[in-house]
């Protein structure tokens, strides 16, 4: 199993922002490349992306369809591009645990989700925040500076296809100010 690490400049909506990029080859005929970029933290705005001019927007509510108009937090937005898979490989496969929270956190059970590979691409959004529902200008600061000591940390294990062991494993930290990558390792075989 290989790791290889490059930063690159990537458009984000309409703002540019630094991406990350790591190189995964989980097997001699595999290679996985992983973007991951960080827009800049939301402050009470639309939770909406770009592809192109095509809006994509959000709910920031997990599984809910919709828009969140008033936005506070931060997002990674994760780009995976695989090449020569194997036909049964038709997706990225996720299992993300809690490591860490503040104490005032509800807890979350391990959270696995599937994102299905369209020519080799899968995309993900992560985000970590609130939608803003003060009324007034003086309502909407508290919330958000209670809201600004609140943290979480996650271990995320990522798998192509119906393989068993993870070619990646990375550790986040989420804060609504930011999302950090704070670790990230290439198991091996």
């Amino acid at each position: 199993m290989s790791l290889w690490k490059t930063t690159l400049l990537a458009a984000a909506g309409a703002v540019l922002c630094l991406a990350d990029e790591y190189r995964f080859a989980p097997s001699p005929d595999v290679e996985i490349r992983l973007e991951v970029s960080f827009p800049k933290p939301y402050n009470g705005s639309r939770l909406v992306f770009y592809s192109g001019d095509q809006e994509q927007c959000f709910s920031a509510e997990t599984g809910v369809k919709g828009c969140t108009e008033r936005f506070v937090g931060a997002a990674a937005l994760v780009q995976y591009t695989v090449k020569g898979a194997k036909r049964k490989n038709k997706a990225i496969r996720e299992s993300v645990s809690v490591t860490g929270q503040s104490p005032d956190l509800p807890e979350r059970p391990v959270f696995e989700k599937s994102v299905p590979l369209v020519d080799g691409r899968a995309s993900d959004v992560q985000l970590f925040g609130y939608e803003e529902d003060a009324d007034t200008e003086a309502a909407r600061l508290k919330e958000r500076e209670d809201a600004a000591k609140v943290w979480r940390r996650y271990r995320q294990e990522l798998f192509l296809g119906a393989d068993t062991r993870p070619f990646a494993v990375l550790e986040w930290h989420h804060t609504i100010q930011a999302i950090r990558l704070d670790r990230i390792e290439a198991p091996g075989r």
